[in-house]
């Protein structure tokens, strides 16, 4: 594999409609853990009262079923026999391990060993243990279960674990999805998303509670793959594009809507027992609209160009920036500051937001861009070492496109 300029393998040769609302979903999700350590009575009842951010988790959800089941729709194409399949997989699964593993591995050790050396009631007793139990669930990808657990009275809580329930979800998706896609008639892929969204959409799911519901739920993920096959069908995609958002002054007042349907469902409408599902449904059109890649997300100059900077570093944003907050508020001169006073609070939003964003562009070129890159050269010398009809080795930058996830 020749040289290449990280920034010109990874900006700007993909969906940039998807990158800037992979963009939005960090967002969300930034604002969720940030107000989430906020302890102002008044203003927190006020906001709670109208608004919450966790559905950005199921954007992400909904975008990663898209983009990876894309993936490994092109990654059929050309395939006849089960052992070109079988490698296909396998080779999938090699770019997954190298996309993710390296960073959110990282991202577990470097809290686990600053809190060892930064906090010393982290470092014995049921916190360490905790703390010890959350490594190795992380690695393993089961912390959904255990934050399950946690909640259901029987598990143990570490120093943090906000991101890594639905990175293990992911994984436990990706482990599926793949085999499933290559292995499984088409009619009945489809049959079975559909049962997948139907069962799931009028289910009562509690955020935060001993719910399993809550998380296991994989509708969000469904919508992208249903979304995915839909864009590779026969059925010409003109006839459902949604031309009319060509039109800013309708594409920017329905994303806003969209947004912030989104944002007060959880609030404002907690009686419809459907919320979750609605939610996850609203993040499909909305991965929908941005999966033409003709501007109808109404995102456009200095907006446009940062969301897909920040979309870009999302899964980075995501890894650190609960490690950030964790740590910073147990530990260091911020630990000292007020939660309770607006000012004191705006500081410390303000000083974990940039560090967050430094640490994640750090990790970002330096341990994803790379790792990437050595995950796809081990796929193609995998993908490569049999006969070319059992497997079809794209080009390295068509693959690498092809296989960014949330």
């Amino acid at each position: 594999m020749r040289d290449e300029n990280p920034a010109s393998v990874f900006d700007g040769k993909r969906n940039n409609d998807i990158e800037m609302l992979r963009g939005v979903a960090i967002l969300f999700v930034l604002a969720d853990h940030i107000f989430g350590f906020w302890d102002i009575p008044n203003l927190q009842s006020t906001l709670g009262d109208y608004a919450s951010f966790w559905g950005g988790v199921d954007l992400f959800f909904a975008i990663s079923g898209f983009v990876i089941a894309q993936s490994l729709l092109r990654s059929m194409v050309g395939l006849q026999s089960a052992q070109g399949k079988v490698r296909a997989l396998v080779s999938f699964w090699i770019k997954r391990v190298w996309r993710l593993w390296p960073a959110a591995w990282l991202w577990l050790m470097v809290p686990f060993i600053v809190a060892l050396i930064a906090i010393p009631d982290m470092q014995h007793g049921a916190n360490l243990r905790a703390n010890v139990s959350f490594l190795f669930g992380g690695i393993l990808n089961v912390v959904n279960i255990q934050e399950w657990a946690y909640w259901h009275h029987n598990g143990m809580r570490p120093l943090y674990a906000s991101p890594y329930w639905s990175l293990s979800l992911e994984e436990q998706f990706y482990l599926l999805c793949a085999p499933f896609l290559l292995f499984v008639p088409r009619k009945w892929v489809i049959a079975i998303l559909v049962s997948v969204i139907a069962v799931q959409f009028p289910m009562v799911r509690g955020a935060n509670t001993d719910d399993l519901a809550w998380f296991i739920r994989s509708d969000a993920f469904a919508w992208g793959v249903l979304l995915s096959l839909l864009s590779s069908s026969r059925l010409p995609r003109a006839l459902i594009e949604p031309t009319l958002l060509r039109r800013r002054w309708f594409a920017r007042p329905l994303l806003v809507f969209v947004l912030a349907s989104i944002a007060v469902m959880p609030q404002l409408l907690y009686s419809l027992p459907f919320g979750v599902g609605l939610i996850a449904a609203l993040s499909g059109l909305l991965v929908f609209i941005a999966s033409y890649d003709e501007g109808y997300l109404g995102l456009h100059g200095f907006v446009g160009k940062l969301l897909s900077w920040i979309g870009n570093r999302s899964y980075a944003i995501y890894l650190v920036n609960g490690a950030v907050i964790a740590l910073g508020l147990r530990s260091g001169p911020l630990s000292e500051m007020s939660r309770h006073h607006l000012s004191d609070l705006l500081l410390m939003s303000a000083v974990f937001l940039v560090v967050t964003l430094i640490l994640a562009d750090v990790t970002y070129r330096f341990i994803e861009v790379p790792a990437r890159l050595h995950g796809r050269k081990l796929a193609m010398a995998y993908g490569n070492a049999q006969p070319a009809s059992d497997f079809r080795s794209s080009s390295p930058v068509q693959d690498i496109r092809d296989h960014e996830s949330a």
